[in-house]
Order: C-alpha cells, then structure tokens, then sequence
C-alpha cells in the first residue's frame, strides 16, 4: 500500500473540503495512512509533501478516539428522524470507513427525497463484484458493510474499488482500499 499517496489524498480532501462529516472521515484515514507509515518507515513521503509526520501507536490511539467522538456528534443514528438533519442535496457522508479496510467497511450516504438507490460495488476493471443495496429508501441517513465478499460468495482480493451510488436523479462514485 503506497501510504505516503494516501496521506497527499487525505490532506487535501481535508484542506478543501467544507463538508464537517466528509473532513473529518478524511481525517481519520489520513492518521490512519500517517500511522501505519510510521510503522513502515521504507514508505517515504513523495516530495512537497508537508504534512509527512509520523506518529506512534498512542499518539494514534488518542487523536482517533478524539476524531470519533466529534464525528460521532455529526453521524449519530438518533438524529436520523429530526428533519433538520436531512441533507439539502444527494451527498456521501463520505462514503466508507475505514479506508483502508480489512475484514469490512461501512458505507453512510443520505438522500433528501424517497428514491430508489442502487449501492453497487466494481473492481479497479470497471466489473460489478457486489450490488448491496438495490431497493425504495426512505430520505434520510443510511449505511451498508461490505465485508469484501462479491456476489458469488467468494472473498475478493486486496485492492482498489469503487463504489457507486444512483438515485433517480443522480450518481455518485468514491474508491476504497481493501487491505489483506
């Protein structure tokens, strides 16, 4: 896994992005990435890259769990009825986590109206591996796990994968990384 990239992606969704939820995800992956570099000190940081720091375990471990409890203030399940809380526009609370993931990952996503919504996953060919959701939603805040497991029941490889989600007025598309 090339860290030292997913930290520059990580970096960057959290400086331009005014999403609160989709940051702060963003943030929780680039610790992540920034974790796990430093337990790989051969994955240098590719050139430019400011924010290239590495961490150990129980710095990780405290600012994860800081991270976590803010994000859970923005994604808690018992606002999920208040109206005030339904996005204005079909969004990703950005998409899944954790990313990178092993065994599973979650996938949250909102929509403002009733809507059928296809959740479909592909590998990096383009090729369907899984559908897992295909069905009337109500509006509102949902999730699915995908525990890299494709239609036929078999475990799928480590790798790059996307995950689209349609409604009858839009698509959407974000990757993930399954770790094994």
């Amino acid at each position: 896994m090339d860290f030292a990239q997913a930290i520059v992606d990580f970096d960057a969704i959290v400086d331009c992005n005014e999403d609160t939820v989709t940051a702060l995800f963003a943030e929780l992956n680039l610790l992540y990435a920034k974790w796990k570099s430093s337990k790989n000190k051969s994955n240098l940081a590719p050139s430019g890259t400011g924010s290239m720091n590495f961490i150990g375990d129980t710095e990780y471990l405290h600012k994860r769990k800081n991270l976590l409890s803010q994000l859970l203030k923005y994604t808690s399940d018992d606002d999920d009825d208040d109206p005030e809380t339904i996005p204005e526009k079909f969004e990703f609370s950005l998409g899944n986590y954790p990313n990178p993931f092993n065994p599973e990952t979650i996938i949250r996503f909102s929509i403002p109206e009733d809507s059928n919504v296809k959740l479909e996953i592909f590998n990096i060919r383009g090729q369907r591996v899984r559908t897992l959701v295909n069905e009337n939603l109500m509006r509102g805040n949902h999730q699915a796990v995908w525990n890299g497991i494709d239609e036929n029941g078999r475990s799928v490889g480590s790798g790059i994968y996307m995950y689209r989600l349609q409604s009858e007025k839009q698509t959407m598309t974000r990757r993930m990384v399954l770790l094994k």
